[in-house]
């Protein structure tokens, strides 16, 4: 079980036992709830629900916006910046807004964590952490043509 409050600290979460309830923090009424095996907040008003290890649903303004349906078993989801979708062997980012797959990279991890400003993420494996810088402005000023199967290249460097 877990629980966690939003970024602006209006909300908090409890998910566990395959379901979630959003409550006000300084209430505590009920906002939101669902089926969900896990649950992460994006940096506003959104946040995504790993429904099953092949469904993940984004949520904006406590309303469903878009479902992502990974062609790899989701193991698990990280909120942050992008919201990412860790597989057996890889870590897939996308963009909140849009759904679209912003870079997939080829790493066993098990954590990763947004700096504040949403510049830079570290991708945590079991012996290794890695620091990478993400540039929103390559990805936003990139035409589809540029995306690859496992997204753009350009949208991560390693620090």
């Amino acid at each position: 079980q877990t629980m966690m409050h939003n970024p602006n600290g209006r909300f908090v979460v409890v998910c566990g036992d395959g379901e979630y309830i959003i409550h006000t923090a300084l209430s505590f009424r009920s906002k939101a709830f669902g089926a969900g095996l896990e649950f992460v907040w994006g940096h506003s008003s959104e946040y995504a629900v790993r429904e099953s290890t092949n469904k993940v649903k984004i949520f904006k303004n406590f309303k469903e916006k878009l479902t992502i349906k990974p062609d790899f078993t989701a193991e698990g989801i990280h909120g942050g910046a992008l919201l990412g979708v860790r597989g057996a062997k890889s870590l897939s980012f996308y963009d909140w807004d849009s759904a679209q797959l912003v870079r997939t990279i080829e790493i066993e991890c098990q954590s990763v964590f947004w700096s504040e400003a949403g510049d830079a993420v570290a991708v945590c494996a079991e012996e290794s952490i890695y620091i990478l810088s993400y540039d929103k402005d390559a990805v936003e000023a990139a035409s589809p043509d540029e995306f690859e199967e496992d997204g753009l290249e350009a949208a991560f460097d390693v620090k």
